[in-house]
């Protein structure tokens, strides 16, 4: 994801644009992931979805790491 950001950030003017389309893409992805709501509680097509999306994996890594002092698998995935 950063070198996706990276790229935006030469292509664009202004550092505002770049914040922009940054939020553009950070938004729909931090509210379908399962930061806000166990992903066992959304339906199938959005737990497909949850399930690959980056963000997902960060905060199941973040989660593991804070509450249980765990290194899982989701770490290297982010």
């Amino acid at each position: 994801m950063s070198w996706i950001f990276a790229f935006f950030g030469v292509i664009a003017r202004t550092a505002s644009s770049v914040q922009g389309i940054s939020m553009l893409i950070l938004f729909p992805l931090t509210f379908l992931s399962n930061a806000f709501v166990p992903a066992d509680t959304m339906p199938d097509w959005l737990q497909w979805f949850v399930n690959v999306n980056p963000v997902s994996h960060l905060v199941t890594a973040v989660r593991s790491l804070v509450n249980d002092g765990v290194v899982t698998g989701d770490v290297f995935v982010a």
